[in-house]
C-alpha cells in the first residue's frame, strides 16, 4: 500500500528549500506577479468599458423602443390608421427625438398605411417583399434590422420593426450616437481603438470613418461570432501589424458586435525595466524553478484537478467516478468522501426520479379530469385524462387562463379564487356539458394549495353522465313498479262492474230487437203491441247501433283492463326456446298487414334492414309476448314515421350476443322524428300517449316493458333526440328470468 504523507509536511519541507533562494524567488515572483497585475488590471478595465459601451447602446436601444411602445399606446387610444390623427403622432414622436429620421406604418399585407416625414409617393408603396417586414411579421416580436447609409445624413441608420395589428411599425434610428459612446469612452486613452458592427459584420463606429461610410465588413466576425460564449472574447490579434489584447461582446437581440482593441506594449513597458535586472538570474532560478515547481504541481495541483474534474462529471449527471490513487492523507479522504457523496447523490436522484414518475403516473392514470391552476387562474397541471376529454395538450395548456382550455369552467372561476382565497374545498358542483351528438353530466371539486408556500387550487371533474343516468333508470323502475301495483288494483275494481254492463247492454238488446224471441212476442200480445212497430221504432231511432256501441265500448275497456293486469303478474304461459332472429322475421311479416287506406298508411312502403349476429344462442322466452313487444315497438315507429312525413323511412334491427353478460341485445333503430327528452323519459309509463283522443291507450310501450323485465328478467330502454331518429334496447338473458 501506498505510503500516505500529509499536505503539512510536504509543504514545509519544501518552502525550507525556497528560502535559500528569497533574491531570486522574490524577484521573479514580484516580475510576474506585476506583470499579472498590471495585465489583468487593463483587461478587467477594458472589458468593463466594453460592457458600459455596450450597455449604452442598449439603453439607447431600449429607449427607442420605449418611444415606439408610446406610440403604438397613442394608436391603440382611438387613432385608427388612415386618420388625420395619426400623422400628429408621427410627426410629434419624431421632431421630439433627433436621433428618429422617421416612421412609417405597413398593414398586414405589406402596404404603407402612414408615414413621416410625410411623402404621398410612399403611401400605398408594397414592403411585403423586404425582409425586415418578413421578418417582423415571422418573429411576432420587434425585430432591429441591419443597418444601412442615410443619403440625407449620410450616417448609418437602423430600422426598428414592430408588429401591430397585423402589420408593422417601422422607426428608422440614426446610429451616429452609436459612434459617440464608443469614441467619448475611449478617448482617455489614445492607444484604444473601439471598433462595432451590426448583426452582418458591417462597421457602423470605427476610428477610420471611411470604413464607416464605405460600408466595409469587418473580416473576423463571422470567427468572433462562432466563438462568442455569452459574457465577453478575449482574443489576441493583429492589427496593422501591431498585437493587440482584444475585448468583444455581441449585443442581445440585435447582435451587434461591439469589440476594444488595448496593444500590448501599454501593459508591457512598465515589465521591461524589471525583466533587464532579472534576466541575469532567469537562467539560475530557472533550473529550481523547474524542479521545484514540477515537484510542487504534480504533488498537489494534479490531485486538486482530478478532483475538479470529477465536480464536472459529477455535474453532467455521470456519477461513476474513477479516480487514481493519490499518496496525500488528505487527498486520499478527500477522495474517497467525493465518491461517497457521488453515490449518495446518485441514490436520491434515482428516488426522485421515481417519485415523480410514480406521482406523474397516479395523477396521468386517474378517472378523473385534473387540472391545477395557481392564484391567478392559469393552468399549471393537466392530467392525461384532460388530453382525452378535451383533446388539448399539456404543451398548449401551460400557462393559459383556464377558461380558455376549459369554457364549462367559465361561470367556476369565482368559485375557484373564492376557494383560494378561503383555502376552503368547493366540492359536488354539478354542471352538464353538451357536445354535437351527446349531453355529458359533470362533478365540479375544488381543492385549495396552501402548503409549502404554493398557492394556487386543483380542480377535479368527474364524469358522472353514467351515474346520473342510473338514477334515472331506478326513478323509472320505482315508478313503473308503483303504477304497475295501482293499475292491476284498478283493473280488479273495473273488471265486475264492466262485466254487468256488457251482459245487460247484450240482455237490453235481445229484448227491444229479437222478434224472434218467444217472450218478447208474448208480452207483446200481452200489452196489445205490435212487436214489428217497436224493433221499426228501434231502428228508426238508432237503438241497435247505440247498443252495439256500449259493447264496442265495454270491449275496449276490457282489452285495457287485460293490458292493466299484465302489470302486476307473471306470465301463465310456458316458456320454451326461441331462435330470437325468427321471431323478429314474424314479426315484421305480421306488421307488414298493417293498413289504413283512410289515413294512407302502409307498413310495407318502410325499409327494413337486419343486421343479425351469427350463431346466436337459443333464448328461453314467451315467444308471443315477445312478439307483442317488437310489434308495439315497429307500429308505433312506423305511425311516428307517417305522421311527420319522413322521406325514404326505414328500420335497422340489430342483434348481437354478450358473452360477458350472457344476453342476447336487439336494437330497433328507425330514422323517424325522435322525441323531447321529456317524453322519451315517460314512453314507458302507463297511459301516457302522445296520439290524439281515441287513437292510443298509453298501454302498449308500457305492457311491454313490464314483459321485457318483470315476465323475462330483462332490460328494455329508449335514446332519441328530436330529429335524430329512435333507438330501443332489449336485452334478454339467455339462461332465464333472473327474477324467478
Amino acid at each position: 500500500m501506498m505510503k500516505k504523507i500529509s499536505i503539512r509536511k510536504f509543504f514545509i519541507f519544501y518552502l525550507i528549500l525556497a528560502v535559500m533562494l528569497p533574491l531570486l524567488l522574490l524577484g521573479g515572483a514580484g516580475l510576474v506577479i506585476s506583470s499579472g497585475i498590471l495585465k489583468e488590471e487593463l483587461s478587467q478595465a477594458n472589458n468593463i468599458q466594453v460592457h458600459l459601451i455596450g450597455e449604452s447602446i442598449k439603453q439607447y436601444l431600449t429607449s427607442h423602443l420605449e418611444e415606439m411602445d408610446l406610440v403604438m399606446i397613442l394608436l391603440d387610444s382611438g387613432v385608427n390608421p388612415g386618420e388625420i390623427g395619426i400623422n400628429s403622432i408621427l410627426k410629434s414622436i419624431t421632431e421630439s427625438h433627433e436621433h428618429i429620421l422617421g416612421i412609417q406604418i405597413a398593414d398586414s399585407v405589406g402596404t404603407i398605411l402612414s408615414v413621416y416625414p410625410e411623402d404621398d409617393s410612399i403611401i400605398g408603396t408594397d414592403i411585403s417583399g423586404h425582409k425586415f417586414f418578413k421578418e417582423a411579421i415571422r418573429r411576432a416580436t420587434p425585430y432591429w434590422a441591419p443597418s444601412f447609409m442615410s443619403e440625407q445624413t449620410d450616417t448609418p441608420v437602423t430600422s426598428l420593426n414592430i408588429p401591430y395589428n397585423d402589420g408593422v411599425i417601422t422607426s428608422f434610428l440614426s446610429l451616429s450616437k452609436v459612434g459617440k459612446f464608443a469614441y467619448s469612452t475611449a478617448s482617455e486613452k489614445s492607444t484604444r481603438m473601439v471598433f462595432i458592427t451590426d448583426q452582418t459584420g458591417v462597421f457602423i463606429a470605427h476610428p477610420d470613418e471611411k470604413k464607416v461610410s464605405l460600408r466595409e465588413y469587418d473580416p473576423l466576425f463571422i470567427y468572433y461570432r462562432d466563438l462568442w460564449n455569452g459574457v465577453e472574447l478575449d482574443q489576441n490579434v493583429i492589427y496593422d501589424g501591431e498585437e493587440y489584447l482584444s475585448h468583444i461582446i455581441f449585443l442581445p437581440n440585435t447582435g451587434w458586435k461591439v469589440a476594444l482593441y488595448q496593444p500590448f506594449k501599454s501593459f508591457n513597458e512598465p515589465v521591461k525595466v524589471m525583466a533587464i535586472w532579472l534576466a541575469a538570474l532567469t537562467v539560475l532560478i530557472t533550473f529550481f524553478a523547474v524542479f521545484f515547481g514540477n515537484r510542487f504541481s504534480i504533488g498537489i495541483s494534479n490531485p486538486i484537478n482530478v478532483l475538479l474534474d470529477s465536480t464536472k462529471i459529477l455535474a453532467e449527471g455521470n456519477y461513476q467516478l474513477s479516480m487514481p490513487p493519490v499518496k496525500f492523507r488528505e487527498l486520499s479522504k478527500l477522495a474517497e468522501s467525493f465518491k461517497l457523496m457521488a453515490n449518495d447523490i446518485r441514490r436520491r436522484e434515482e428516488d426522485l426520479k421515481k417519485t415523480k414518475t410514480y406521482i406523474s403516473n397516479i395523477i396521468d392514470y386517474m378517472p378523473s379530469v385534473l387540472v391545477g391552476v395557481d392564484i391567478d387562474g392559469k393552468v399549471t397541471q393537466w392530467n392525461m385524462a384532460a388530453e382525452q376529454t378535451t383533446g388539448i395538450k399539456v404543451d398548449n395548456t401551460r400557462g393559459k387562463i383556464l377558461s380558455d382550455v376549459l369554457p364549462q369552467m367559465a361561470t367556476e372561476m369565482n368559485w375557484v379564487m373564492e376557494s383560494i382565497k378561503t383555502h376552503k374545498i368547493r366540492k359536488g358542483t354539478k354542471k352538464t356539458r353538451k357536445t354535437d351528438t351527446d349531453l355529458f353530466y359533470e362533478e365540479i371539486t375544488i381543492y385549495p394549495l396552501t402548503a409549502n408556500g404554493v398557492e394556487g387550487a386543483v380542480i377535479r371533474i368527474d364524469d358522472i353522465t353514467d351515474k346520473v343516468q342510473m338514477e334515472e333508470v331506478m326513478i323509472q323502475s320505482e315508478k313503473m313498479l308503483s303504477l304497475g301495483g295501482l293499475a292491476a288494483g284498478l283493473a280488479h275494481e273495473i273488471n265486475n262492474p264492466l262485466a254487468g254492463i256488457m251482459q245487460t247492454a247484450s240482455v237490453i238488446k235481445n229484448r227491444l230487437i229479437n222478434i224472434e224471441m218467444g217472450a218478447n212476442k208474448r208480452i207483446a200480445e200481452e200489452i196489445d203491441v205490435n212487436i214489428n212497430d217497436i224493433k221499426n221504432f228501434m231502428d228508426k231511432r238508432g237503438i241497435p247501433a247505440m247498443i252495439d256501441a256500449i259493447n264496442e265500448s265495454g270491449k275496449r275497456v276490457a282489452a285495457i283492463v287485460d293490458n292493466m293486469l299484465s302489470f302486476a303478474r307473471k306470465s301463465e304461459d310456458q316458456k320454451s326456446s326461441h331462435d330470437i332472429t325468427i321471431l323478429i322475421d314474424k314479426t315484421v311479416e305480421l306488421a307488414s298487414t298493417d293498413y289504413n287506406m283512410k289515413k294512407q298508411y302502409d307498413f310495407k312502403q318502410i325499409n327494413i334492414r337486419k343486421e343479425h349476429e351469427k350463431n346466436l344462442p337459443m333464448i328461453p322466452c314467451d315467444g308471443a309476448r315477445i312478439q307483442q313487444v317488437l310489434l308495439n315497438i315497429l307500429r308505433n315507429g312506423a305511425q311516428a314515421m307517417h305522421k311527420a312525413g319522413t322521406e325514404k323511412p326505414q328500420f335497422i334491427i340489430r342483434t348481437k350476443f354478450e358473452k360477458e353478460k350472457t344476453l342476447v341485445t336487439i336494437e330497433i333503430e328507425d330514422n323517424g322524428p325522435g322525441m323531447e327528452e321529456e317524453t322519451r323519459k315517460r314512453v314507458f309509463e302507463p297511459f301516457f300517449t302522445t296520439k290524439p283522443v281515441g287513437e292510443g291507450t298509453g298501454l302498449g310501450l308500457s305492457v311491454s316493458y313490464f314483459i321485457i323485465t318483470e315476465n323475462h328478467g330483462g332490460d328494455i330502454s329508449v335514446e332519441s333526440k328530436p330529429g335524430t331518429g329512435t333507438k330501443f334496447f332489449i336485452s334478454l338473458p339467455v339462461k332465464g328470468n333472473k327474477h324467478e
